[in-house]
């Protein structure tokens, strides 16, 4: 799911199951090992090509490998390209 940032560009969030006080929590994105650091869909959408995506990881917040969960229990989003 889609919100809006202080700076009203599109993220990527998810509706947190451990926080009460905070209801969504940005989801981690990493493209080729490499964790990108608050992306926008703008962005995703600058360096992605459908065409070059090999596969797509969804994990939920416990699930992620250490190397992918940088976001505290919020879910995570693998990207490989070519």
């Amino acid at each position: 799911m889609t919100a809006r940032d202080s700076a009203q560009y599109d993220i990527l969030v998810h509706r947190s199951m451990t926080s009460f006080s905070n209801s969504f929590c940005r989801v981690a994105v990493c493209v080729n090992g490499l964790s990108l650091r608050d992306p926008n869909v703008n962005d995703l959408n600058a360096i992605l090509r459908p065409n070059e995506i090999l596969g797509i990881e969804l994990y939920d917040g416990g699930a992620a490998p250490p190397e992918f969960s940088k976001r505290n229990g919020c879910e995570s989003v693998v990207i490989c390209t070519r």
